[in-house]
């Protein structure tokens, strides 16, 4: 009886596959079978057998592959199985199923099926009521991390639904949340929105290195002989890449590219301190926490004061993970952070690591560590007692071991910079011995005195501009360098002699269209002269026009294409090509000029007829 039920198992996830790849073809019972595939197994997969279920969920895949069933609908199948059932090899079948699904309804360009998908995967990530709900939201999160790094759902709705999974009850959540923020910078497509970014080679944006690279790819004719054309354009070359190279190089990326995202990071990081402080987790899920809201805080400036003197009880020297904890206890400082907060968790920094009952490499730690937080938040030098502090530390400039004076040289270093005064004048140096410099008082905004760059535009308009700006030099030379004319434009004087009329000195140059009189003292009388192309054959009406030849006076040359009147007192109403031949005998020179004269808007032999 078992041997013929796994035949018959077996003979029945073959007909369902067998018919899924054929279903397509008969239309009235893919209707049926479809659905009733999906009812099957949402009533009876938990009491299948491993392998017929396995066979009936890759047909029902299959189904959906060739259009008889609905995305949405397969999405919510596969999240109902991984509830429901605790088949591994299944899940995994299922999870790359959304995962894959996701990344083509992307790829299609689709928005109303990404949506639908996304509303199913927010919705499986934070579900906390049914039963199997842990499974589900785990293969949820999992698809949201590996989606985001594949660079297909990079926007703020899958980041701000991880955010919420961070400060989730289930501690295997929040941990592949909070280690998504932890280690997104070092995922291999980081926050991009193309996967064009994948052939970045250099995907930090090191300025150096991208214009070395895009000058050594410009051909400089090394091998050829030597020309002064080949000259030329390998100049040009030259200065076009280093242009595209210190472009490319300048694009403003982000530290914490998924952090940026987050909508409500303040209450992220109060729950996870919270949760923290309750030590309900493990030793390595709590640093794990510290280090997110401390990364939190610094991309996003928080104020979070608790943070800092919760962090006392983890700086200690015996600490195993000390370089760590004093990293994230240092990133977490910023100007924004009043320094009454930070200077006593920075003097316990200096009793536990800074002395010589320490190791020379806990202390060197201790003082590298006061050397960033200082750098930080710089008002903190300018608490009370820190005279003393700073000395003290300067002092380890002559200790017996190597990367002590290392560090403590940094430590002055970072001082005669901001605050020389607290150095004794034998660390202060040439340059800051006499220096009134001292850091601005917490909550002081400089005002701007000035414009930005205001300095390079006064060095280049006396010409010493450093050799770095060359570029830019000579696209302002050229610009200024380029003729008025490129365009095609004419300058033309215009002389109101009458004083009246409407005329605002445009002339319009006809084309070879014949057949309209310009408007003259009948026409619109709008101001507007045509000029033709080709003289008329009547040209009695310069006649009229007594003492208008005189150059200066209101007259235009213009160039011909066919002359055929005089050459100095062709009638601007002139007819182009006319069927009476009047243009005969001028179609030979076609660079004479025209007269052309406008008085007031009103052509001068129109107005005087």
């Amino acid at each position: 009886g078992r041997l013929a039920r796994d035949s018959d198992a077996r003979r029945l996830g073959e007909l369902a596959t067998f018919v899924s790849h054929c279903g397509v073809h008969y239309p009235d019972p893919k209707s049926r079978f479809a659905p009733g595939l999906v009812a099957f197994l949402r009533d009876r997969a938990p009491t299948l057998a491993p392998e017929l279920r396995g066979s009936l969920a890759r047909a029902c895949l299959l189904a959906r592959a060739k259009g008889l069933l609905d995305p949405a609908a397969t999405f919510g199948l596969c999240f109902d199985l991984v509830r429901s059932v605790s088949d591994k090899p299944l899940r995994a079948l299922l999870a790359g199923h959304i995962v894959g699904d996701a990344r083509r309804a992307a790829k299609a360009g689709g928005a109303q099926p990404t949506k639908a998908f996304q509303r199913l995967v927010f919705a499986a990530a934070e579900d906390r009521a049914n039963a199997g709900s842990a499974t589900g939201a785990k293969v949820a999160v999992d698809a949201l991390v590996e989606l985001y790094g594949r660079g297909v759902w990079t926007g703020p709705d899958a980041v701000n639904c991880l955010g919420r999974c961070c400060v989730d009850d289930r501690a295997r959540i929040a941990c592949t949340a909070i280690h998504f923020f932890l280690g997104v910078d070092r995922a291999p497509i980081l926050d991009d929105e193309s996967s064009d970014d994948e052939d970045d080679p250099n995907p930090s944006g090191d300025r150096g290195k991208l214009v070395k690279e895009a000058v050594g790819a410009v051909d400089k004719h090394q091998h050829s002989k030597k020309t002064k054309g080949k000259a030329r354009k390998t100049k040009k070359a030259l200065a076009r890449a280093k242009k595209l190279g210190k472009r490319d190089a300048d694009k403003a990326r982000p530290a914490f590219p998924a952090i940026q995202l987050l909508d409500d990071p303040h209450r992220i990081c109060d729950a996870l301190l919270a949760r923290a402080r309750r030590q309900v987790d493990g030793f390595e899920v709590r640093v794990a926490m510290l280090e997110f809201v401390s990364r939190v805080a610094c991309a996003h400036k928080l104020q979070l004061l608790p943070f800092y003197s919760y962090m006392r009880r983890y700086l200690a020297p015996h600490q195993p993970q000390a370089p760590r904890l004093l990293a994230i206890f240092a990133q977490a400082c910023h100007d924004l952070v009043p320094p009454d907060e930070i200077a006593p968790a920075a003097r316990h920094v200096a009793d536990a690591f800074v002395s010589d009952r320490n190791a020379p490499e806990a202390m060197a730690l201790g003082i590298n560590a006061l050397r960033e937080v200082a750098g930080r938040c710089p008002a903190l030098l300018d608490e009370p007692e820190m005279l003393g502090f700073v000395r003290d530390l300067a002092s380890y400039a002559k200790h017996r071991d190597k990367s002590v004076v290392m560090a403590a040289r940094g430590w002055i270093n970072l001082v005669r910079e901001h605050y020389p005064a607290l150095l004794q004048k034998k660390d202060r140096g040439r340059g800051a011995a006499a220096s009134k410099k001292a850091p601005a008082k917490f909550g002081a905004s400089a005002a701007a005195t000035g414009v930005d760059g205001e300095e390079l535009l006064r060095a280049y308009e006396r010409g010493d501009l450093p050799e770095e700006f060359d570029d830019a030099v000579q696209e302002c030379d050229d610009l200024g360098e380029r003729p008025a004319d490129d365009a095609g434009w004419v300058d033309v004087d215009s002389d109101d002699d009458d004083g009246g009329g409407g005329s605002d000195g445009w002339v319009d140059v006809a084309s070879d269209d014949d057949g309209e009189p310009a408007a003259g003292a009948g026409g619109a009388g709008d101001g507007w002269v045509d000029a033709s192309d080709s003289d008329d054959s009547s040209g009695d009406d310069d006649d009229d026009d007594d003492g208008a030849a005189a150059d200066g006076d209101g007259w235009v040359d213009a160039l011909d294409s066919d002359d055929g009147g005089d050459s100095d007192g062709g009638d601007c109403d002139s007819d182009d090509d006319d069927d009476d031949g009047g243009a005969s005998d001028g179609e030979s020179d076609a660079g004479d000029k025209r007269r052309v004269r406008f008085e007031d808007g009103v052509e001068a032999g129109a107005g005087s007829a």
